[in-house]
Protein backbone atom coordinates (compact mmCIF):
# COMPACT_ATOMS: atom_id res chain seq x y z
CA UNK A 1 0.00 0.00 0.00
CA UNK A 2 1.93 2.81 -1.48
CA UNK A 3 -0.74 5.79 -0.97
CA UNK A 4 -3.71 4.22 1.23
CA UNK A 5 -6.33 6.19 1.84
CA UNK A 6 -7.52 7.97 4.96
CA UNK A 7 -10.59 10.19 6.32
CA UNK A 8 -11.28 12.48 8.12
CA UNK A 9 -14.53 12.86 10.00
CA UNK A 10 -16.02 15.87 11.57
CA UNK A 11 -18.54 15.79 13.79
CA UNK A 12 -20.34 18.86 14.77
CA UNK A 13 -23.51 20.60 16.92
CA UNK A 14 -23.76 23.75 16.75
CA UNK A 15 -20.18 24.84 15.64
CA UNK A 16 -21.31 27.66 12.94
CA UNK A 17 -18.56 29.78 14.25
CA UNK A 18 -15.47 27.01 13.95
CA UNK A 19 -17.17 24.48 11.08
CA UNK A 20 -15.15 26.66 8.06
CA UNK A 21 -11.94 26.91 9.63
CA UNK A 22 -12.05 23.27 10.62
CA UNK A 23 -13.44 21.69 6.91
CA UNK A 24 -10.98 24.25 4.83
CA UNK A 25 -8.14 22.57 7.30
CA UNK A 26 -9.19 18.84 6.39
CA UNK A 27 -10.24 19.77 2.63
CA UNK A 28 -6.50 21.00 2.39
CA UNK A 29 -4.47 18.34 3.38
CA UNK A 30 -1.44 17.89 1.71
CA UNK A 31 -1.55 14.01 2.02
CA UNK A 32 -3.22 13.38 -1.90
CA UNK A 33 -5.69 10.49 -0.67
CA UNK A 34 -7.50 11.86 1.95
CA UNK A 35 -11.59 12.17 2.10
CA UNK A 36 -13.65 13.79 4.38
CA UNK A 37 -17.08 13.44 5.99
CA UNK A 38 -18.71 16.23 8.33
CA UNK A 39 -21.37 14.59 10.56
CA UNK A 40 -23.43 17.39 11.17
CA UNK A 41 -26.01 16.22 14.61
CA UNK A 42 -29.23 18.24 14.64
CA UNK A 43 -27.76 21.65 14.74
CA UNK A 44 -29.88 24.89 14.99
CA UNK A 45 -27.63 27.34 14.19
CA UNK A 46 -26.27 28.52 10.96
CA UNK A 47 -23.79 25.69 10.70
CA UNK A 48 -26.21 24.73 7.81
CA UNK A 49 -25.29 27.51 6.08
CA UNK A 50 -21.78 27.31 5.95
CA UNK A 51 -21.84 23.68 5.08
CA UNK A 52 -23.85 24.48 1.76
CA UNK A 53 -21.25 27.42 1.22
CA UNK A 54 -18.45 24.86 1.58
CA UNK A 55 -19.87 22.50 -0.75
CA UNK A 56 -19.37 24.74 -3.59
CA UNK A 57 -15.76 25.36 -2.85
CA UNK A 58 -15.48 21.51 -2.09
CA UNK A 59 -17.30 19.26 -3.79
CA UNK A 60 -15.88 16.11 -2.61
CA UNK A 61 -16.44 16.64 0.57
CA UNK A 62 -19.22 14.20 2.04
CA UNK A 63 -21.73 15.30 4.69
CA UNK A 64 -24.14 13.64 6.83
CA UNK A 65 -27.11 14.53 8.36
CA UNK A 66 -28.35 12.82 12.15
CA UNK A 67 -30.88 13.51 14.45
CA UNK A 68 -29.64 14.84 17.65
CA UNK A 69 -27.57 10.93 18.79
CA UNK A 70 -24.56 12.73 19.79
CA UNK A 71 -21.30 13.40 18.80
CA UNK A 72 -19.90 10.13 19.74
CA UNK A 73 -22.77 8.22 17.79
CA UNK A 74 -22.42 10.52 14.97
CA UNK A 75 -18.35 9.86 14.82
CA UNK A 76 -19.65 5.83 15.24
CA UNK A 77 -21.74 6.27 11.42
CA UNK A 78 -18.76 8.53 10.24
CA UNK A 79 -16.53 5.25 10.75
CA UNK A 80 -19.16 3.04 9.16
CA UNK A 81 -19.30 5.58 6.04
CA UNK A 82 -15.38 5.88 5.64
CA UNK A 83 -14.22 4.06 2.88
CA UNK A 84 -10.39 3.53 4.48
CA UNK A 85 -8.21 1.77 7.37
CA UNK A 86 -7.25 5.62 8.00
CA UNK A 87 -9.24 7.48 10.63
CA UNK A 88 -8.82 11.16 12.01
CA UNK A 89 -11.84 13.01 14.24
CA UNK A 90 -12.19 16.17 14.58
CA UNK A 91 -14.99 18.51 15.82
CA UNK A 92 -16.41 21.12 14.91
CA UNK A 93 -13.98 23.01 16.21
CA UNK A 94 -10.64 21.93 15.97
CA UNK A 95 -8.25 22.69 13.01
CA UNK A 96 -5.32 21.15 11.59
CA UNK A 97 -2.32 21.91 9.86
CA UNK A 98 -2.40 21.04 6.04
CA UNK A 99 0.41 18.48 6.83
CA UNK A 100 -1.35 16.55 9.38
CA UNK A 101 -2.31 13.53 7.92
CA UNK A 102 0.73 13.50 5.58
CA UNK A 103 3.24 13.14 8.24
CA UNK A 104 1.15 10.95 10.24
CA UNK A 105 0.58 8.04 7.56
CA UNK A 106 4.90 8.61 6.73
CA UNK A 107 5.12 7.22 10.40
CA UNK A 108 2.76 5.02 10.39
CA UNK A 109 3.56 3.70 6.77
CA UNK A 110 7.33 3.58 7.92
CA UNK A 111 6.66 0.79 11.03
CA UNK A 112 5.13 -2.19 10.01
CA UNK A 113 4.49 -2.52 14.40
CA UNK A 114 1.85 0.15 14.18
Amino acid sequence: MNNPKATIIISTHNQAKYLGQSITSAMSQTYSNTDVIVMEDACTDNTSDVIDKLLLKYPDLEVEHTEDIGSSNARDIGVWLASSDYLVFLDGDDYIDKTFVEKTMDIMLQDDNI
